[in-house]
């Protein structure tokens, strides 16, 4: 009748005892406690100041009673996407080029029916930010007048600069901290190298007999910290607020009609308007409601341009996915289109 109980080996390391149990629990509530209070120190957005978020007005009347569009906090394009998702991603440099050229600094034709080009219009200047500067000369190098997109897709296009200027100029515009990008790959190294330790402890702990099971809690510990690096990029108190204006904004592109925009004004605040609703991905509805309205376009020409812009309407989508297309070729974005 005698019972044999295995007193060491593997079995023995990884056996769950009343003992074990205990030290177990406490180091996941310990862990489980630190990861929230990490998340909570660094991972988590600050709290706009009471009564900072007021109402958007995103149409704005002039002295002269005439009607424009007004970004929130004078938020570019490209600087909206990365504030609302905090990365630098494809749509964000294709509302860029949009903006480029509705403020005149490019001028885009379609030609053939299937291909655009880009002409230069004027050059980048002071007014420009620097991540601006960087796609303008990633799209007109110095020297090139006037290039096709179709010329663009087999040239090998470097992203890099717009990316690291996109990110820096966040942080200067005190809408995050640190970079979001910085900030991830902080964490993820951080994750992996607790993960690797886990790994040796647990082997150190089942060679020596001990209990191996507190190496492989580590282990999963570091593997949540992996998963969640993705979170931690942070917004500041004026992060934030642009965040809801944001909201405020994409609202706007969502409910405004032609019929609430004066007759002489509603060329430039369709325009001036459009980038945002590139970004935001209000582009559908945006073009929906000015398809029937009697314009024309002073940054773009297109072949059999009618008196409205239900054909510019028709032919703008395949104009960004093209776009998006090159640009998603260079790599260094994350792309969001399918």
């Amino acid at each position: 009748n005698a019972r044999v109980e295995e007193a060491s080996g593997l079995a023995a390391a990884f056996a769950l005892t009343p003992a074990t149990g205990a030290g177990l629990g406490g180091l996941v509530l310990a862990l489980l406690g630190g990861g929230l209070l990490l998340w909570y120190l660094r991972g988590r957005d600050a709290r706009a100041l009471a009564g900072a978020v007021g109402p958007v007005n995103v149409l704005v009347t002039d002295g002269a009673g005439r009607v424009a569009f007004a970004s929130p906090d004078g938020v570019l394009p490209g600087q909206v996407g990365t504030v609302v998702d905090e990365h630098v991603d494809v749509v964000d440099v294709t509302a860029t080029i949009v903006d480029l050229a509705v403020r005149n600094y490019v001028w885009v034709e379609e030609v053939d029916g299937h291909d655009w080009r880009f002409v230069r219009r004027n050059e980048a200047d002071q007014s420009l930010s620097g991540y601006e500067r960087a796609v303008y000369d990633t799209l007109l190098p110095a020297g090139v007048d006037a290039v096709l997109l179709s010329e663009l897709r087999g040239k090998r296009i470097d992203l890099s600069r717009v990316r690291d200027e996109l990110y820096a100029d966040v942080v200067a515009k005190n809408w995050f901290a640190r970079r979001p990008d910085a900030e991830r790959n902080l964490w993820w190294w951080a994750g992996v190298g607790l993960g690797l330790l886990g790994v040796a402890l647990t082997v150190v702990l089942a060679l020596t007999g001990a209990a191996a099971l507190f190496g492989l809690v580590v282990v999963v510990a570091g593997v949540a910290l992996v998963l969640g690096a993705r979170s931690m990029p942070a917004r500041t108190k004026r992060g934030s607020v642009l965040l809801e204006h944001v909201r405020g904004l994409r609202g706007y592109l969502s409910t405004v009609t032609p019929q609430d925009i004066p007759d002489a004004d509603r060329e430039m605040v369709f325009s001036r308007s459009l980038p945002y609703a590139v970004v935001l991905g209000e582009t559908e509805r945006w073009l929906a409601a000015f398809a029937g309205t009697r314009t024309g376009l002073y940054w773009f020409g297109e072949a059999d341009q009618g008196d409205d812009l239900g054909r510019f309407a028709r032919r703008f989508p395949a104009f960004l996915g093209a776009v998006d297309g090159v640009l998603a070729q260079a790599g260094h974005l994350r792309s969001l289109r399918g």
